[in-house]
């Protein structure tokens, strides 16, 4: 069912993880947490929120263990497996988003790590919910706000008030700078209002300060809402094409995407902590930062191509014309699309880095007269070679590198193309060998 290798790269990721969870849960070791729900201002914020997160990785950790001990040792190939690895393939994406999401914000908080940021932060996540407690009875039950002998009514007016107060407490003894506070919104005079900021915003500020095992794990903003269609699992074209992609490879995918998010939140929760790096943090920490590791999920997004490489865009070839880069770090090209395009009309187009995929270097086009001589002997094209142009039989070829190389394009598709589209129009084609 999955190679050795996946098996091996989970059960090393889950059992680093586990030590490192179990590790750090020990170093924090936080007291007084009942008491958060009633008196935020009078609990280590910091310490409090940390512990708060390790607990959710802990009982995550639980579940994608059991998950794994069943996909394992599973080998049979009906319907109903097949529904169940797209449906844990959607659970997995749902997962990720509030993880990227934790991972975003402690990103952040490393560079505004006091305990009072922590404070600030709880403080208007609490008024949020009780601010939106209030509205609901207001609009569904019609108790408003004037409706003052209403107990939980008036009770969460009062909670919102006090809360309220503690904050302008914390701008007033200047225990916070208005200035480094990234989780809430802004009033018109430049001070922080009691509502939280977007998530987007605060993935542009993170992607400016992270490290590449993180960058990999956030990855860009199109991933968030791809795994909101799965958190809200409202019925579209999209997760119905996704369902239909449920097989085990990318269960494995996706798992391993988990865990790696899973593990950058433990390190940097770890360096928020304080106190000597455990063996297990350590360990963890080594490993997630591999070059061998990161630069696989970094080159997803964004991948090492340049001017003049014969590319992969929407199982079409094409020739790479221009590049730029974003001030997030991410590439997106140029392409010019060899004798068709996806949509069939235009034959030169921008796409971002994870639509493009490589499939021959610039530098590498000397070889292709080696690589059309070797398909002479090929008695598959034989007969639909002849005739054919010069510029033809490196299309030819890089058919061939495409079979060999690339199995994520359709060969039915380019097979079609090479050998009979091309032959009725060689004078479009623009390959020059070099």
């Amino acid at each position: 069912m999955f190679s050795s290798a996946q098996i091996g790269l989970v059960e090393k990721m889950m059992g680093e993880l586990d030590s490192a969870v179990v590790s750090l849960l020990e170093n924090l070791d936080f007291k007084g947490s009942d008491e958060v729900a009633t008196a935020v201002s009078e609990v280590n914020s910091k310490q409090f929120y940390l512990l708060q997160v390790v607990e959710e990785l802990k009982l995550l950790l639980v579940r994608l263990n059991s998950d794994w001990a069943c996909l394992r040792d599973d080998s049979s190939d009906s319907d109903n497996t097949k529904y169940l690895y797209a449906e844990l393939r959607g659970e997995y994406q749902s997962f990720s988003r509030p993880m990227r999401e934790i991972l975003c914000d402690l990103i952040l908080f490393s560079k505004t790590s006091d305990d009072a940021y922590f404070n600030h932060y709880l403080h208007i996540k609490s008024i949020e919910r009780r601010r939106g407690g209030l509205e609901d009875l207001g609009t569904f039950f019609g108790l408003k706000k004037d409706k003052t002998a209403d107990r939980r009514n008036r009770s969460l007016a009062d909670a919102v008030s006090k809360l309220e107060a503690e904050v302008d407490g914390l701008l007033f003894d200047q225990a916070i700078k208005p200035s480094r506070v990234w989780y809430a919104q802004f009033k018109s005079d430049g001070t922080p209002r009691t509502k939280s900021s977007s998530h987007r915003d605060r993935l542009k500020r993170a992607l400016k300060g992270c490290t590449q095992a993180e960058r990999g794990a956030l990855g860009n903003y199109l991933r968030f809402r791809i795994e909101s269609m799965h958190v809200h699992r409202a019925p579209s074209i999209e997760k119905w094409l996704s369902r239909l992609e449920g097989d085990s490879p990318n269960i494995v995918d996706h798992l391993i995407d988990l865990l790696q998010v899973m593990s950058c939140i433990v390190i940097r929760c770890g360096k928020l902590a304080g106190g000597a790096e455990t063996t297990e943090m350590k360990t963890l920490r080594t490993s997630i930062n591999n070059p061998s590791f990161t630069e696989t999920f970094v080159k997803i997004l964004n991948p090492d191509i340049n001017v003049g490489d014969y590319v992969i865009v929407r199982s079409c070839i094409a020739e790479v014309t221009e590049k730029t880069r974003s001030e997030y770090g991410y590439r997106s090209f140029k392409v010019r699309f060899i004798a068709n395009s996806p949509d069939d009309e235009n034959t030169e187009d921008w796409y971002p880095g994870y639509f493009t995929k490589l499939l021959i270097r610039k530098n590498e086009r000397k070889h292709l007269d080696k690589v059309v001589k070797s398909t002479k002997t090929d008695p598959n094209f034989r007969e639909a070679r002849e005739g054919l142009t010069d510029r033809e039989e490196l299309l030819l070829a890089l058919y061939n590198l495409t079979i060999s190389r690339k199995p994520e394009l359709d060969p039915t598709r380019v097979r079609d193309f090479l050998l009979h589209t091309l032959k009725e129009d060689a004078d479009s084609i623009n390959i020059t060998a070099q």
